[in-house]
């Protein structure tokens, strides 16, 4: 699972690939440079981590076969009873020779038994390779309705939820083909190109957002789900289909997601 840092414009957490979209503005700068120091600092002590650990093992390893008894080579016994003699082979009669005529069944069965596991392969075995084919082509938009049971706006207005919650917390997607989705925040001037994933409940279309869902009569029709941000807030969110999406998308440039 992806790490978050707290953020405390939003005053939610975010990935550090968040972060690092609004590293050149101004009013991110600050954020920006203390989560890169963040997980430096956690990358440096997982590397610190695994290599004690190597260490370790190799100490342990060196240490057991120091002490461990070195097997005793078995001694060979020699016999002092003769061999018996051996006793004239006798001559075995030739079996007679296989009936050269091919025999049908046998040939038929090998057939069978070879195209089953093809057949088999052949078949789609799970709902989401139809999943999948439903997705490829379609736009979409996620965008948070509640916050805490309240609409965000009236949440926003109440100063109970973070002033940019919408602003910020709108993603644009479009799923380019089997593998591949585009997708693109409110604030960035590119489109991240990423894969994404479908189990049998849910679509993962990006490091943030996992995404519900039903398929009824080859259809995928998304659900609601909700979220908790630091501070324990619980925050609603929906997916719907989004025709524009394409179009938004096709005219920006294109980066891989890191």
């Amino acid at each position: 699972m992806t790490h978050k840092y707290w953020s405390s414009r939003t005053r939610t957490p975010h990935s550090y690939n968040f972060f690092y979209q609004r590293r050149h503005d101004p009013r991110w700068r600050a954020d920006f440079l203390r989560v890169r120091a963040l997980r430096r600092r956690r990358l440096g002590l997982r590397l610190g981590g695994i290599v004690i650990v190597l260490i370790l093992g190799g100490t342990g390893i060196w240490a057991y076969q120091k002490v461990a008894p070195k097997p005793t080579p078995a001694r060979t016994v020699k016999s002092s009873t003769p061999a018996p003699a051996e006793k004239p082979k006798s001559k075995k009669t030739p079996a007679p020779a296989p009936d050269p005529t091919p025999q049908e069944k046998p040939a038929q069965e090998d057939s069978a038994t070879t195209s089953a596991p093809k057949e088999s392969r052949d078949r789609p075995s799970t709902q989401s390779t139809a999943v999948i084919e439903s997705l490829v082509g379609m736009g979409f938009r996620i965008t948070p309705t509640l916050y805490d049971n309240l609409s965000v706006n009236q949440a926003m207005d109440e100063n109970k939820a973070p002033q940019n919650l919408v602003h910020d917390g709108v993603t644009v997607g479009y799923f380019q083909d089997q593998t591949t989705v585009l997708t693109r925040l409110p604030m960035a001037n590119s489109v991240d190109q990423s894969p994404y994933q479908v189990t049998e409940q849910t679509i993962q279309v990006d490091q943030i957002h996992q995404v519900p869902y039903r398929f009824e009569n080859g259809q995928v029709h998304f659900q609601t789900w909700t979220t908790k941000d630091e501070k324990g807030h619980v925050i609603t969110w929906q997916c719907e289909p989004y025709s524009g999406a394409k179009t938004v998308l096709d005219n920006l440039p294109k980066k891989s997601a890191q």
